[in-house]
């Protein structure tokens, strides 16, 4: 996956969190992606404490996960996880 896929993917996600009903896990999740987002379009590079906490925010079983489940997009959430995470292994710093 190439960082521009990468932003489309934490872009997506972040859409979907954005969209989904009031909770405080999507607020943050969205802030912590835009975060991550304008990053990559600065050509910054993702820390490894960056990827540890997309990481933990993937996790299965997480607060966005729950946050995609309770809104109907579930299976998107997994779709966008693994592509992400893909990505960050594959990615040295």
């Amino acid at each position: 996956m190439s960082d521009d896929n990468l932003k489309s993917a934490l872009a997506e996600l972040s859409r979907l969190l954005a969209d989904s009903g009031e909770s405080d896990w999507a607020t943050a999740g969205v802030r912590e992606l835009q975060g991550q987002i304008d990053a990559l379009r600065n050509k910054v590079f993702l820390t490894e404490n960056d990827k540890a906490r997309l990481r933990f925010m993937l996790a299965p079983t997480g607060s966005l996960q729950e946050v995609a489940i309770e809104n109907g997009w579930g299976d998107s959430f997994l779709r966008l996880a693994d592509s992400i995470e893909n990505h960050l292994e594959a990615t040295p710093n």
